[in-house]
């Protein structure tokens, strides 16, 4: 999921929409969180290269504190949105209108999918007055790739998809960008609709939004809107499945320890297996609410709890402290196998519960012990934490990387005309906002007509 990449030449396209990928590799899947070389592009710092760079950051400190003070207003105006002016939102009411509007607003996403709209906040980076909450960034979080924050949680910083920036609000949305993405995930509904899929548009939750509690002391007078926020109140009636209140949770784990545990790690920003199951719950509910046929897919219970060592994503930048609060749920489940085939063919079988990598996408499921449709899920490596339940819930799956940080994103349009599923799970880590969405040609109703899902 790095920022900038490399240019590359675009990868060869297959029929179904998909890129050549790396093959299936002969391992057994599991529910944690597998980094690996193709899967979790989060950023790529040589140390080394990254050394050097420090030297010079106390002068380009002082610089960017200088240009930002005489130019921080021009800067606000170009790149947020006027809708964080909108004010007395209440939950679940579409107020998205002007007094002059005479159509109907269109529904809001059903609760259990959006259970709030979220309230905007005031930018403290706005204008002149922003200058010091500037300053304050510049000063506490451009000198390591990484921000430490209370109780020693580890964050992103702005090195990767401007990651920090987009945790206190410094970078929102612009109209433009906004627009965008309303407009992508607008003609992907319509897509979706065209050939007879259920969409559900999935937010991975970035770990600095669910738990903003965590971030450093200092942001505490910065924080302002996020991103998310913006696009959510701009277009409710899409259907999000907004997870952060609901994967916020505490983890029941037993025996009881005086250490509290949650579905994220203090040193990774993906939500381990367990914050994948609460975000699970809610997906079946939110289904069921869009269409009334996937009522009842699978919910397996949890037998047990167990905490292991998290996967530390910042150890290769220096930060050495482990973590032991990687949590992952041990399902009751009836013996079973389903299978996995990657795109040159090549099968594996597995044990029911077992996960789907994203370094081996795009992989199809087919689980004869589901009872769910066919679902096409465009994916990142948030969907690693999850992916056991959509191979336990569906009968068959076609997941696929999105890839909308690499610069050739999936033919989302192709794969969902191959494909033919009968639900479709656009899940995206949250900071992938700060991308531009590829375009997505809203299709015509002379070309697409209603296909029989699966």
């Amino acid at each position: 999921m790095n920022h900038a990449e490399p240019a590359s030449p675009s990868p060869k396209r297959h029929e179904n929409g998909s890129a050549t990928r790396p093959r299936l590799r002969n391992r057994i899947f599991t529910a944690g969180f597998t980094a690996s070389t193709t899967g979790v592009r989060d950023i790529e710092l040589k140390e080394r290269g990254f050394k050097r760079i420090l030297r010079y950051l106390p002068l380009m400190g002082l610089m960017l504190a200088v240009i930002a003070a005489t130019g921080i207003g021009l800067w606000y105006s170009a790149t947020h949105c006027e809708i964080g002016k909108t004010t007395n939102r209440t939950p679940r009411v579409n107020t998205n209108a002007t007094a002059n509007t005479t159509k109907a607003l269109a529904p809001l996403a059903p609760a259990p999918c959006l259970p709030s709209i979220p309230q905007p906040q005031p930018s403290h980076f706005a204008g002149t007055a922003g200058t010091g909450a500037t300053e304050t960034f510049i000063t506490h979080a451009t000198t390591s790739p990484y921000v430490i924050g209370r109780d020693n949680w580890v964050f992103w910083a702005d090195a990767q998809a401007h990651n920090f920036s987009q945790a206190i609000g410094k970078e929102q949305l612009s109209a433009a960008m906004l627009a965008e993405w309303g407009k992508f995930f607008t003609n992907l509904r319509t897509l979706a609709n065209a050939r007879g899929a259920t969409l559900v548009i999935m937010p991975g939750p970035a770990k600095w939004d669910v738990f903003a509690r965590f971030l450093p002391e200092w942001t505490e007078q910065l924080l302002s809107d996020k991103p998310l926020n913006q696009l959510i109140r701009a277009y409710p009636q899409l259907p999000w499945l907004d997870t952060r209140e609901t994967v916020s949770a505490k983890a029941p784990v037993e025996p009881k320890t005086p250490d509290t545990f949650y579905g994220w790690s203090r040193v990774n920003s993906h939500w381990s297996p367990y914050g994948g199951y609460l975000a699970w719950k809610q997906t079946v509910k939110c289904l069921a609410a869009l269409d009334s046929q996937l009522q009842g897919l699978t919910v397996p219970p949890v037998a047990q709890l167990r905490v292991t060592q998290a996967p530390n994503e910042f150890l290769p930048l220096g930060y050495h402290q482990q973590a032991n609060d990687w949590v992952v749920p041990a399902f009751s489940l009836q013996p079973g196998t389903f299978t996995a085939t990657d795109q040159n063919g090549n099968s594996l079988t597995l044990p029911v519960g077992s996960g789907t990598d994203f370094a081996n996408l795009p992989t199809e499921t087919r689980n004869p012990h589901a009872t769910g449709p066919a679902a096409l899920i465009f994916r990142d490596s948030m969907g690693n934490g999850i992916s056991p339940l959509w191979n336990l819930a569906f009968s068959r799956t076609y997941q696929m990387g999105h890839y909308l940080d690499t610069g050739h994103p999936t033919d989302f349009a192709t794969a969902i005309a191959t494909q033919k599923p009968r639900v479709i799970i656009f899940e995206f880590a949250e900071r992938y906002l700060t991308f531009t969405p590829p375009p997505l040609p809203h299709p015509s109703a002379n070309t697409s007509k209603p296909t029989k899902a699966d």
